[in-house]
């Protein structure tokens, strides 16, 4: 013998964990508006991080590979450069200052890091 289907009504309640025990009875939901009671959508969207709001992380997919610099470009051209060791020096600063922002941007954008406003 079972339990008949039981409306219930649901309300806001505290933490509580309930254990399924042998002499729980099956259910019907409804709000207390007597609609059908609906666990949600199903469509979920993850906040994005704040200040004061704890969000999700999203991957950030930079254009480059970050670090690909080559460092023997600073050696070679330690003592006195030549123009185009030095033209090879200034490219790749320019490369790393790009991967730098780009880093510095992703991370802004999926909400990881604010970045000040801008005067």
């Amino acid at each position: 013998m079972s339990f008949p289907i039981q409306t219930l009504v649901i309300n806001p309640a505290g933490e509580e964990k309930h254990t399924v025990g042998p002499l729980d009875a099956q259910v019907r939901l409804v709000n207390t508006d007597g609609t059908a009671f609906s666990a949600g959508s199903g469509a979920y969207e993850l906040p994005k991080a704040g200040k004061d709001t704890l969000g999700g992380i999203k991957q950030f997919a930079p254009e480059q590979t970050i670090g690909n610099v080559d460092g023997n470009i600073v050696k070679a051209a330690a003592a006195a450069p030549t123009k185009d060791e030095f033209d090879k020096l200034v490219t790749a600063f320019n490369t790393l200052a790009k991967q730098f922002d780009d880093t510095i941007t992703g991370l802004a954008a999926s909400g990881v890091i604010k970045l000040p406003d801008k005067k």
